[in-house]
């Protein structure tokens, strides 16, 4: 008996094994399967298996392994059950708090319903692990925790609602920097479509200067985010990260911004990459960098296609460059890139609003062009605090004026035909590709206007990036 049910199995597996037009071949642990094309479900052991394609056409699967009852806490501190890439699929409800750590490659997702989580998320030490699809409402404290070395995954879908403290914090863990990825306290991590309102910080990362050679992170993108209404004094992300993204976001302050502060958006010490942003109404700049660079992983300041509106303190964007902040594993990097960026009525609350406010870069170029101010308290397009005069700065084609009347519409805010603005600008090798990441392109018309804004004869609309569109359901569908 035992030799036929072994011969059977034998040629139960080889059968698998033979793939017609239909069926596709997947590895999965130690066993091969063989899936429908397109079969969307297959129950395989007591996992239910998914399977999709990749935009390369490449066929994938995985396993949806529910987790919860709709109340109390939720954990999962090991590989124990799942295999990398499996989903966490949480039931419907609200929850305190959620502790996730040594994982690989598993992604915590809401099952048919939005999930709620009233306390602190705690990752720790995960690899490739995502949260999707859950709100954070209410927290007195932090919403999400990172503890130890996080590597890869991040937030795909989540929102933020009267988070009192941080809604991500990092700054727990400041291991000393040795050189490795492994003493990061994040590398390679993605923040996608997240919404806040009426919450603190957006990310809290050390808090510490890079010369402490402690709590860095590294590779960090931002992407699509969406602020409504902050706690803090303007001031979203800060701390020290090394080739950080931030893009395809809009920050909206209604009021009078809750305290004073020489700060941006970002306040971060390190480099890397300020695109497409929209400011409304907030206190500081977009963006606020003490520019260096991780020894052997070089990078330069870029900072494109922004515009902040109705501000009531500070400029747009300010650059500096500081030996003090050097150490053994960091260095000064050599240049900032400024281009096709606005600032428009925003004045004085205490400091001029200059559009770049620009420090000691004593290893630095600035290179500033196409950028324009309108209706802003100011001396001029550059407020120059290095004590260096001119040395070290590149500007051209930018252009100010007291009112924004014949340049550029002050509602859709595109270039009026034939203004000062329109087909003024100066094209620079630098410009197409931003040292690999994205850019959009501003010559509709052959040649660069100023500014952040197309002129487009044909669309009224504005070419920055609408990042308020809906979220996606736990299915990975709008």
């Amino acid at each position: 008996m035992k030799i036929f049910i072994t011969i059977s199995c034998l040629i139960f597996l080889l059968s698998f094994s033979k793939k017609s037009n239909k069926e596709k071949n997947y590895s999965r642990g130690t066993g091969i399967f063989s899936l429908k094309e397109n079969s969307g479900d297959s129950k395989l052991g007591f996992k239910i298996w998914r399977t999709a394609k990749n935009k390369n056409g490449e066929y994938y699967f995985w396993s949806d392994v529910p987790i919860g009852s709709g109340s109390g806490t939720l954990s999962k501190t090991s590989m124990s059950g799942l295999l990398d890439g499996d989903r966490l699929v949480i039931a419907a409800g609200s929850y305190s708090t959620l502790a996730s750590s040594s994982l690989i490659g598993i992604t915590w997702v809401s099952a048919t319903s939005r999930v709620t989580l009233t306390g602190t998320s705690t990752i720790t030490n995960c690899t490739r692990t995502t949260l999707s699809t859950l709100t954070y409402s209410g927290q007195s404290g932090i919403a999400i925790q990172y503890v130890g070395h996080n590597e890869g995954g991040g937030l795909d879908h989540v929102s933020f609602i009267n988070v009192a403290g941080d809604c991500i914090n990092s700054d727990q863990t400041r291991a000393t920097y040795n050189g490795t990825t492994a003493s990061l306290s994040l590398y390679l991590m993605t923040f996608d479509s997240l919404t806040l309102s009426g919450s603190g910080y957006l990310h809290r990362l050390n808090f510490g200067a890079p010369a402490s050679g402690q709590g860095f992170s590294d590779s960090l993108v931002y992407t699509r985010i969406k602020i409504d209404q902050t706690t803090t004094n303007g001031e979203e992300i800060r701390g020290i990260c090394y080739r950080i993204k931030f893009d395809q976001s809009q920050v909206t302050y209604v009021g009078t911004p809750p305290s004073s502060g020489d700060v941006g958006i970002l306040t971060v010490y390190g480099n890397g990459t300020v695109s497409n942003v929209k400011q409304t109404g907030s206190r500081g700049y977009i963006a606020r960098f003490y520019c260096s660079q991780l020894i052997g992983t070089a990078r330069d300041f870029f900072f494109f296609n922004n515009f902040k509106v109705g501000g009531v303190s500070y400029g747009c964007v300010s650059p500096r460059n500081d030996p003090a902040d050097y150490g053994t594993y960091v260095e000064g990097n050599s240049n900032f890139y400024i281009w096709n960026n606005g600032i428009y009525n925003s004045h004085d609350g205490g400091y001029i609003s200059t559009f770049c406010v620009l420090g000691a870069h004593a290893t630095a170029t600035l290179h500033m062009h196409n950028n324009y101010e309108f209706d802003v308290t100011s001396a001029g397009l550059i407020q120059n605090d290095s004590g260096t005069g001119s040395t070290g700065i590149d500007s051209s084609n930018n252009k100010r004026a007291s009112s924004n009347a014949g340049y550029f519409d002050g509602t859709t805010f595109k270039p009026i035909l034939n203004s000062i603005i329109y087909n003024a600008g100066v094209t620079k090798s630098w410009m197409v590709a931003d040292g690999g990441h994205d850019q959009v392109n501003n010559n509709w018309n052959a040649t660069r206007d100023i500014g952040p804004y197309a002129y487009m004869a044909a669309s009224p609309g504005c070419n920055l990036p609408d990042c308020s569109k809906g979220r996606r359901n736990a299915k990975g569908k709008n």
